[in-house]
């Protein structure tokens, strides 16, 4: 008689985290946790009209634009009613502007930004919001000397999930996307990353967690441990 043996463990060999020619950086949700708050936004006028919006539909345009999937046109599909929206947008963007103005970045971005301008790998951000959006928050954040290029939803012709906006920083930084990270957040931020060629880092939160980011080199649920991941690969006489 045979005698049964447990099967071998297997082993999963750590992600390779040598570190990249670039590092190319979303904005929203990952380096300022822009998502909830604005997802809550939302949230509240659909509760006003009696209906609800779950987080894993919202999320379908988290790192696009409402191109990819429209709040607006999703609440009058579901009211059978048309809106002002400007009208409903000032106080909305009033509201998640004034829930921002003491926020900080994510846990560990501005270590990384520093860990990376140390080893000299020049930064870029690649957001699907615009210039008025991005830059005035990265000055007030205090983090927009680290970046030599910002390249927004305005400088490109399609925003994630296609490539163009990290195309569009590779070139500027005078780098092959291959050699490139790209920091996310977001499915539509990994898809747009995969299809540049780059490797793609994922710093999940609460309105993403949820989301299969198969495909990604690393997913963490912040840059402090993504940075703490890093280091362990590195010679200790690089940290």
């Amino acid at each position: 008689m045979h005698s049964s043996s447990p099967p071998p463990t297997q082993q999963y060999a750590p992600p390779d985290l040598s570190l990249p020619s670039a590092v190319i950086f979303d904005f929203d949700g990952t380096i300022l946790d822009t998502e909830w708050i604005e997802y809550e936004s939302w949230r509240d006028i659909y509760q006003t009209e009696g209906v609800e919006l779950p987080i894993h539909v919202w999320a379908q345009c988290v790192g696009s634009d409402y191109d990819a999937w429209s709040p607006e046109a999703h609440l009058e599909s579901l009211t059978n009613k048309t809106y002002d929206w400007p009208a409903i947008h000032k106080p909305r963007s009033a509201f998640v502007r004034n829930h921002l103005e003491t926020a900080g970045p994510r846990a560990g971005i501005r270590a990384a930004l520093e860990y990376f301008g140390k080893h000299s790998i020049p930064l870029a951000i690649a957001s699907s919001s615009d210039h008025a959006w991005v830059d005035p928050w990265l000055e007030k954040l205090g983090l927009i000397q680290y970046f030599s290029h910002i390249c927004c939803s305005d400088d490109v012709q399609n925003c994630k999930p296609a490539p163009d906006l990290f195309l569009k920083a590779a070139q500027l930084l005078n780098q092959d996307p291959k050699t490139c990270w790209v920091i996310e957040d977001s499915k539509n931020g990994l898809i747009g990353g995969i299809k540049a060629g780059a490797k793609v880092i994922i710093t999940h939160h609460p309105i993403t967690a949820h989301l299969d980011f198969t495909g990604a080199l690393l997913v963490e649920d912040s840059m402090e441990r993504v940075l703490e991941r890093i280091k362990e690969q590195q010679p200790s006489s690089k940290e």
